[in-house]
């Protein structure tokens, strides 16, 4: 968590046009850092009412999506995504799709 608040202050103040790969980079970052707390906090609640369990873990999902999505929007063209990724970024994308899936997962249905 502390890690997250550290890096979202100079996301807020980097620009985001003359920064373009490290402001992607620290997006990235962020959304791993949400993702690690997301599935931390699944494992320490394992032994919990499934009912508790999923209300518990309901801000951390929304906060590892949120920060998921803010990602892959700034590789999207047009609003949709990308037909072909730069190598440089691939690892990443895929990276944060899946993380993104597996946040979506949390979701009781």
């Amino acid at each position: 968590k502390r890690r997250a608040e550290l890096l979202q202050l100079p996301l807020r103040e980097l620009n985001e046009n003359a920064y373009v790969q490290i402001y992607r980079q620290a997006l990235f970052d962020m959304a791993t850092i949400r993702s690690d707390m997301l599935e931390l906090r699944t494992v320490q609640l394992e032994d919990e009412p499934e009912q508790r369990r999923n209300a518990k873990l309901a801000p951390f999902v929304a906060d590892a999506i949120a920060a998921h999505t803010e990602f892959l929007r700034r590789l999207d063209k047009d609003g949709k995504p990308p037909d072909k990724v730069d190598d440089e970024s691939a690892h990443a994308y895929v990276n944060s799709r899946l993380s993104l899936s597996r946040a979506h997962s949390r979701i009781p249905s």
